[in-house]
């Protein structure tokens, strides 16, 4: 998993120049999650969970919903705060310990986050504690990697040139760097089969799996976007 410091944290608030994301491949997440969001999150309290400097949180809140941030890392919320000085973000206790009751939120929403996470048994926590802060039948939205996230040609992804990407499984570490900040992540390869035997074991239903890709009149040089999705955007919904 990437270590975020005060460094790295300054070189991702880079992205906030690109906030759309246009032009790049992160676009297929901005497009999309506008029409996820009008599914679920009428009149919702909205969680940003791993928000980071505050990106999501300030998209979802250009869109005129409420959301509050939280995040383990305090340099990312130093930026978050300072991009937004009106907004909530608040430094989570522990990655898998959120300093909110229980039943506070309509709809959680993850974005890049859950290749974060090491191990199965950690993300089941980690969902086990997104659901205790769900209201009853809540919505948690994850965007994640695809399968196809470390084998291809992206516009603006470069995953291509590092070897231990290659046969990727389950638990293993990977990298990607974002070629338009300079910066490199080191991930975990997760498959859908993985995320799903997660959700089971915590609590929650798959609603729906969207594998957004590019098309030819957005306007945009897309490399593999347009064959394979880099992301998939998996609604889970918890059990009663």
């Amino acid at each position: 998993m990437t270590t975020y410091t005060e460094e790295t944290a300054e070189k991702y608030n880079k992205l906030s120049d690109h906030e759309n994301r246009f032009g790049g491949t992160d676009y297929l997440v901005t497009q999309e999650l506008p029409e996820i969001l009008k599914k679920y999150a009428t009149n919702s309290t909205i969680l940003d969970f791993g928000c980071g400097a505050g990106l999501s949180t300030r998209f979802i809140k250009k869109m005129g919903y409420e959301c509050t941030g939280v995040d383990i890392n305090k340099e990312m919320l130093k930026i978050a705060k300072k991009n937004d000085p009106s907004g909530i973000y608040i430094k989570s206790i522990s990655d898998n310990k959120l300093p909110f009751n229980d039943q506070t939120f309509d709809l959680v929403i993850s974005i890049f986050v859950l290749f974060e996470i090491p191990s199965i048994p950690k993300m089941i926590s980690i969902f086990q504690e997104v659901s205790r802060v769900l209201t009853h039948e809540g919505i948690f939205i994850a965007i994640t990697g695809s399968e196809e996230l470390y084998k291809r040609n992206w516009l603006s992804l470069n995953a291509k040139d590092f070897p231990e990407n290659i046969n990727s499984k389950s638990g293993n570490i990977c990298k990607i760097t974002l070629s338009h900040i300079g910066l490199t992540l080191d991930d975990y390869f997760w498959t859908d089969n993985d995320y799903s035997l997660v959700a089971e074991n915590a609590g929650f239903t798959i609603l729906n799996r969207l594998y957004p890709l590019g098309k030819i009149n957005d306007e945009i040089e897309w490399k593999d976007e347009i064959q394979y999705p880099p992301y998939v955007f998996y609604e889970f919904k918890k059990n009663g």
